[in-house]
Parts: C-alpha cells; sequence; structure tokens
C-alpha cells in the first residue's frame, strides 16, 4: 500500500508538469507568433490528454495542420478535475489569458497527498503545487 501511494504521487506530479509544461508552450508560442493559441482537451475531457493548437479559423476547433503538440492519455488511475471538458485555455499575443483556470489533478482514491493543483492566472502566471487547489 505504501508503494502504491508512492507511485500514485509521482503519476500525479508528472501529469502536473506535463499540463504546466503545455500551458507554458501555448502561453509561449501566442507571445511568439502574435496570435492566439489554445490548450483543448482531447476527445471526452482532460485525463484523455490535450492538444496545443492555433486556431486560425478561430472557430474553437483543432483542424489539421493546426497542432502544434500533443499530449496522451493521464496514466491509470489518474484523474483532472475542475474544468469541462469543452472548455479551453486560449493565450493571447500578450501571454494573458481570458479567464482564471485551476486543474485539479490526483489519483484521488490514493489520499490527499495524491493531489496537485495547476492554476493560471488572468495575466497568464503558471503554478503549480501539491496541494488541492483553493
Amino acid at each position: 500500500p505504501l508503494f502504491d501511494r508512492f507511485i500514485a504521487r509521482h503519476r500525479v506530479a508528472a501529469w502536473s508538469e506535463s499540463l504546466e509544461s503545455a500551458l507554458t508552450l501555448a502561453r509561449s508560442e501566442a507571445m511568439t507568433r502574435g496570435e492566439p493559441v489554445s490548450v483543448k482537451a482531447i476527445s471526452s475531457g482532460w485525463s484523455d490528454g490535450w492538444v496545443v493548437f492555433r486556431d486560425e479559423d478561430a472557430d474553437g476547433a483543432v483542424d489539421s495542420g493546426e497542432i502544434l503538440r500533443v499530449w496522451r492519455e493521464a496514466p491509470a488511475g489518474i484523474e483532472v478535475k475542475g474544468i469541462a471538458a469543452d472548455e479551453s485555455v486560449v493565450f493571447y499575443r500578450t501571454g494573458t489569458s481570458a479567464t482564471e483556470r485551476h486543474f485539479q489533478i490526483g489519483h484521488f482514491s490514493a489520499g490527499p497527498k495524491s493531489i496537485s493543483c495547476v492554476s493560471l492566472a488572468r495575466s497568464g502566471h503558471i503554478s503549480h503545487v501539491r496541494a488541492a487547489c483553493h
């Protein structure tokens, strides 16, 4: 049981860092390209992974040729909560975001030490803590 919790904590940390990397990439690309760049859940939810893309036609959908990078499916037992599956995060050329977001990532059956929070401020600042979102 202790080893299982240890593995769960490390999987949560790795997946949280992957989301933080995706948000950082999107922000950096938006500022470099001088155009909006989005991060959106793959298929039915954020636990299935996410994609960073340039929404050239501003339709909110990921079209071929717009994809910058894809992260696929969370490790077994890891869930991402706090944001609807159809919601995306958009960074503007200034590096700012239209909305504040909090992603709670965890292996929720493994206890409170297996939870992380990745937060995005409207200023574009991204933070990651090993605790539940407040």
